[in-house]
């Protein structure tokens, strides 16, 4: 865990973070949970890419059986 050692001034009063034990663990709960959202975001696109791969190739199924009957034809 970093310990601060800067200081931040808000509204012209000067504290240290040392004075705000919250914040390096609110920092971390806000991490994980962008953390936690691009992960699900991550698996949502390999999800959506799997569909795609899969239409692509019935897609390409259906459209070599269209060619061959239109060449019987």
């Amino acid at each position: 865990m970093v310990k601060w050692t800067a200081e931040v001034t808000r509204m012209e009063k000067t504290t240290p973070f040392e004075a705000m034990p919250k914040i390096d663990a609110e920092y971390e709960a806000a991490i994980d949970q962008y953390l936690a959202e691009m992960k699900r975001m991550a698996e949502q696109m390999a999800e959506k890419q799997r569909q795609i791969d899969k239409l692509q190739v019935e897609t390409r199924a259906a459209l070599k059986v269209v060619l061959e009957e239109l060449k019987v034809a």
